[in-house]
C-alpha cells in the first residue's frame, strides 16, 4: 500500500470512528429513553420582607421514558444538580429512570446552566417551580407519582423544597437527597469551608448575604424547617444518601437529618462526596423511587440484573469527544501536510548561538514562574480569574515582545511591522483553520445537544460575542509566547522529538495555569481543555505557517465557544 493511500486511512479514519461511536451511543441512549424536550418555567425565589420577590425563568431537560405512550401518564422525578456543574454533567439516573418508565426532569439552579439570574436567596425555589410546571402538565404527568433527587447542593434543595411542600401543597411523593446539606449554619461554620470554598463562591459573583447574614443562612437550614422553627414540615418518604467519607459535606449532616425527620432512611455509603463508587447509591435511589412513585418493590439485586446503562453511554461520550479532537487534527494534516514548514528567521546555530537560547529560554521561563505566582495571588485577591488569566497571558506575551524589540530594534520598524501584518493577513491558512475550528465546534454541539450531556456551550450570541476577545487576547498572548518564546528557540533536532517536547511544555504550562487557579468548575475546565488542545495543534500549524494569526484564529474561535459558557466570568 503506497504511502498516500495511507494517509487518506488515517486521515479518513478518525472521522468514520466518529460517525460509528455516535451511532452506537444512539442506541444505549434510545434504549433508554424515547426522546428529550428542552422546557422553560417561571420560578418565583419569595425572598423575606421582599414587595417584588424575584422570579427566574428556569431551564430544564425533560428525558421522556422509554416506549412512551401518550395515551398513559408515567411518574416524574425532578433531578437538581449540585455546586459547579450544571443539568448536563451527571445523567446517571436520568438514564436509569426513563429506561424504568419514568420522566426525568432536569434542572439547571440559577446561575447555573441555561438558568437566569445568578446564585442568591432561596435558590431553592427553583425546585419547587418545576413542580409547579409538572402540575401544568396533566397530559403526561401521574400527579401521585412526583419525586424529586438531589447532589450536594441539589440534595440541599432536595430537603428544603420536599419539607416546604409538605407544609403547603403536598404533592411530593418521595425525595432522596444525596450528600446534601442537612444545617447550613453548621456547614458554613466548618473550617475547610471558611478556607477554600470562599474564594470559589466569590469568584462565582453570588449574593453573598445568603452565607455573611446568619439569619438569612438559618433560613435555608432544612433541619429548621423539618422542626417547623422554618416555613417547612415533615418531608414524605426521604432517602437520605450519603458518603462516610465524605470531606466537603461531612457525615454529621446526614445523621441530624434523620434524627429531625420522621419519615426518613439513612443509608451510608462507602463512598465520598461524589458518591461514585458505590453503586449501591444508583441501586438504591432507584429501588426507592420504583416502591413510592410506582408500587413497585425491587430488589436492588433485580435492579441490577436489570443492567446499567449509563457507563457504557458516558464512556462512549468520553470516546466520541476524542474523536472529534482526531477528526479536527486531520483536517489540519489534510490542508497543511503538503504544505513545506517554513524555514525559521532566525534559527538557533547550536554552536554558535547556544548560549544566547539559554539565555533567551531561562528569560521567558523565569517570565512565566513569575506569571503563573503573580495570577494565583490576582485571582484569589480580585476573585475575577477571567482578569487574571488576561493579564497573566498578556505579561507573557509582552515579555515576549519587549524582548525582541531590546535586541532587534534596528530590524523593527513602521515599515516592517506594515509588511509583517499585511503578509499575516492575506495568508489563506487563517480562513482554513477557521473552518476547521467551526467544524469542531459544531461536532461538539450536535453530539453534546443530541445527548443534553456536557453542555458547555455559549448562554447566548452575546456572551460568544463578548468572550471572543477575551479568547483572541488569551490565545494572541499565549501564542507570542509558546511559538516565539518557545517554540522557535528549542535547540532540538528530529520533527517528532521536536513536537513531543512541545507538547511536554504546552502541558507543563497549562497544568501550572490549571494550579494557579484551582478552577473545578467543569465548563472552566472546558474552557482550559479547549486552549490546551488547540495549543498542542497549532505547534504542527505555526511550523507549517510561521504565522502566529492563524494560531491565534484557531484558538480563540474554539475557546470563545467554552468561555462564553462560563457564566461566572461575565455575570455583573
Amino acid at each position: 500500500m503506497s504511502w498516500s493511500k495511507k494517509k487518506i486511512i488515517l486521515i479518513s479514519l478518525p472521522f468514520l470512528l466518529l460517525i460509528v461511536s455516535s451511532a452506537v451511543n444512539l442506541g444505549f441512549f434510545f434504549y433508554s429513553t424515547s426522546g428529550t424536550e428542552l422546557v422553560r418555567f417561571p420560578s418565583t425565589l419569595d425572598i423575606s420582607n421582599s414587595t417584588q420577590p424575584p422570579v427566574v425563568m428556569t431551564n430544564g431537560h425533560l428525558f421522556y421514558p422509554k416506549l412512551y405512550n401518550p395515551l398513559q401518564k408515567y411518574p416524574v422525578v425532578i433531578i437538581v444538580h449540585g455546586f459547579q456543574v450544571d443539568s448536563s454533567t451527571d445523567l446517571r439516573m436520568v438514564l436509569e429512570l426513563t429506561k424504568r418508565g419514568f420522566f426525568a426532569l432536569s434542572i439547571d439552579l440559577p446561575g447555573a446552566g441555561h438558568t437566569e439570574g445568578k446564585f442568591q436567596a432561596f435558590f431553592w425555589k427553583v425546585a419547587v417551580g418545576a413542580i409547579d410546571y409538572i402540575y401544568q402538565r396533566p397530559d403526561l404527568f401521574d400527579f401521585n407519582g412526583v419525586g424529586m433527587l438531589g447532589h450536594s447542593m441539589g440534595g440541599w434543595t432536595t430537603m428544603l423544597a420536599s419539607s416546604w411542600e409538605a407544609a403547603h401543597l403536598g404533592r411530593l411523593n418521595c425525595s432522596v437527597s444525596w450528600a446534601g446539606i442537612a444545617n447550613a449554619s453548621a456547614f458554613w461554620q466548618q473550617p475547610q469551608i471558611q478556607g477554600q470554598f470562599i474564594d470559589e463562591i466569590l469568584n462565582l459573583k453570588i449574593d453573598l448575604a445568603l452565607f455573611n447574614n446568619p439569619t438569612l443562612v438559618s433560613q435555608h437550614n432544612p433541619v429548621d424547617y423539618f422542626t417547623g422553627i422554618q416555613d417547612g414540615g415533615q418531608p414524605r418518604n426521604l432517602l437520605i444518601v450519603h458518603g462516610i467519607h465524605d470531606s466537603i459535606v461531612d457525615y454529621e449532616q446526614a445523621t441530624m437529618a434523620e434524627t429531625t425527620t420522621t419519615n426518613s432512611t439513612l443509608l451510608p455509603v462507602n463512598d465520598d462526596h461524589w458518591l461514585v463508587q458505590d453503586i449501591n447509591v444508583i441501586l438504591s435511589s432507584i429501588q426507592w423511587f420504583c416502591r413510592y412513585l410506582k408500587q413497585q418493590e425491587l430488589s436492588t439485586s433485580e435492579i441490577a440484573a436489570q443492567g446499567l446503562t449509563f457507563l457504557p453511554f458516558y464512556i462512549l461520550i468520553m470516546i466520541q469527544f476524542l474523536f472529534i479532537i482526531l477528526s479536527t487534527f486531520s483536517l489540519i494534516f489534510l490542508f497543511f501536510y503538503k504544505k513545506t514548514p517554513k524555514i525559521r528567521t532566525t534559527p538557533p546555530d547550536l554552536k554558535a548561538e547556544k548560549k544566547q537560547t539559554i539565555e533567551k529560554l531561562a528569560i521567558f521561563s523565569g517570565a512565566f514562574v513569575g506569571t503563573m505566582v503573580l495570577m494565583y495571588f490576582m485571582a484569589n485577591i480580585f476573585h475575577n480569574s477571567l482578569f487574571a488569566l488576561v493579564t497573566g497571558s498578556g505579561i507573557l506575551g509582552a515579555t515576549v515582545f519587549a524582548y525582541y524589540l531590546m535586541t532587534k530594534r534596528e530590524n523593527i520598524n513602521k515599515k516592517s511591522v506594515k509588511e509583517k501584518l499585511t503578509a499575516h493577513l492575506s495568508d489563506s491558512t487563517s480562513i482554513h483553520v477557521f473552518h476547521v475550528a467551526l467544524f469542531g465546534i459544531i461536532c461538539y454541539f450536535v453530539i453534546s445537544f443530541g445527548f443534553k450531556t456536557v453542555l458547555y456551550y455559549p448562554l447566548s450570541i452575546s456572551y460568544f460575542v463578548l468572550a471572543l476577545p477575551f479568547a483572541f487576547l488569551i490565545s494572541f498572548s499565549m501564542e507570542l509566547f509558546l511559538r516565539k518564546g518557545i517554540q522557535d528557540n528549542l535547540p532540538i533536532k528530529g520533527r517528532w522529538k521536536f513536537r513531543s517536547i512541545m507538547s511536554l511544555v504546552i502541558f507543563v504550562i497549562f497544568v501550572a495555569i490549571l494550579v494557579a487557579f484551582w478552577m473545578v468548575y467543569l465548563s472552566a475546565l472546558a474552557m482550559l481543555l479547549a486552549l490546551f488542545v488547540t495549543s498542542l495543534t497549532s505547534t504542527y500549524i505555526y511550523q507549517k505557517t510561521r504565522n502566529i494569526l492563524t494560531t491565534t484564529i484557531f484558538q480563540s474561535v474554539i475557546t470563545a465557544f467554552f468561555l462564553g459558557n462560563c457564566y461566572f466570568f461575565f455575570l455583573i
